[in-house]
């Protein structure tokens, strides 16, 4: 069975986090857009935002960073930290090319995860009704696809149109700040054997 990287949260119960910086969804820069996304005919939509930097990982060009964008169902309790209920969402993996933000420009999906700056990985996905506590509900990687990233201050758009595993299209937009955590000074993450034991990252 696969270990999807929404399930990663949940091994911060075991240890220690920094938490870089947060702020509300700003729902007044949408240019009049909904956040949602569209997969199979239906709408769902997104409620926020967390995005994780795990820097630069061994020898790579770009800073990894994740994208959790999640239903209204799906809270984030940054006490812990981990999501708790059950709803939607999309996760990005993105390769940015700047150490502390998620750099403006056009995202391509790279299947071989060369992380490559503007690409995003093979971790990402999409989940519905999804559970934390059970961890159980649709779950499907994305297999490719672009994401249009612009930004104005805090503020960030985020434009996508991915092609999920099962061949249809998963296509959505979001405008908001989002809750950062960053990870980028953590040793043990660059560990290959330690990664899949924490969550972090796992190995699929």
């Amino acid at each position: 069975m696969k270990t999807k990287k929404w399930t990663l949260l949940l091994a911060l119960l075991i240890t220690p986090f920094f938490f870089a910086a947060c702020s509300d969804d700003d729902d007044d820069n949408n240019n009049g857009m909904s956040n949602h996304f569209s997969y199979d005919g239906d709408t769902y939509s997104l409620a926020g935002g967390i995005m994780i930097n795990y820097g630069q990982l061994w020898d790579d060009e770009a800073y990894n960073m994740d994208l959790f964008l999640h239903s209204d169902g799906l809270e984030f309790d940054p006490t812990v930290p981990r999501f708790t209920g059950t709803g939607d969402g999309v996760g990005i993996d993105f390769f940015s090319p700047e150490e502390d933000e998620l750099v403006p420009g056009t995202y391509t999906f790279d299947p071989d995860d060369t992380a490559e700056p503007f690409t995003f990985g093979s971790m990402t996905d999409m989940v519905l009704d999804f559970d934390a506590s059970t961890e159980e509900g649709t779950i499907l990687d994305i297999v490719g696809g672009t994401v249009e990233v612009s930004r104005s201050g805090s503020n960030y758009q985020i434009s996508f149109d991915l092609v999920a595993e099962d061949g249809n299209e998963v296509t959505g937009y979001f405008s908001g700040s989002f809750t950062w955590f960053d990870f980028s000074d953590w040793d043990f993450l660059k560990n290959e054997s330690v990664r899949p034991l924490t969550g972090f990252k796992s190995l699929r």
